[in-house]
């Protein structure tokens, strides 16, 4: 399974990263880097993404990863879900996929 894809969703492109269900170690730290691959490669402030961490562990090293990859990524995402604040970046959670990505592509 695909961790990090970009999907259509009415008629927008989302980057959708599942690092759901996942524990520290090198894995997600892949995942993790991935993601940030795909977003640099897009023009800046046009991605929309959904993180998906469901489940998923941490452990002081991927919560510094993540905060990492997101303070380089802020200067191309519009909108960003996902369950740490460790950034200082805004986040939202939401109850299921579907209802996060209508509310990323309607931002």
């Amino acid at each position: 399974m695909e961790r990090v894809v970009l999907i259509e969703h009415r008629g927008k492109t989302v980057l959708v990263e599942d690092f759901s269900e996942m524990h520290p170690g090198p894995d997600l730290v892949a995942a993790i880097e991935a993601a940030h691959q795909v977003i640099t490669a897009q023009p800046p402030r046009s991605v929309l993404a959904l993180v998906d961490v469901r489940g998923t562990r941490y452990d002081a090293g991927i919560v510094g990863a993540l905060k990492d990859v997101t303070v380089r990524n802020a200067p191309f995402q519009l909108a960003l879900v996902a369950v740490s604040r460790a950034s200082g970046r805004s986040f939202r959670p939401f109850p299921d996929r579907a209802a996060a990505l209508d509310w990323l592509v309607e931002q």
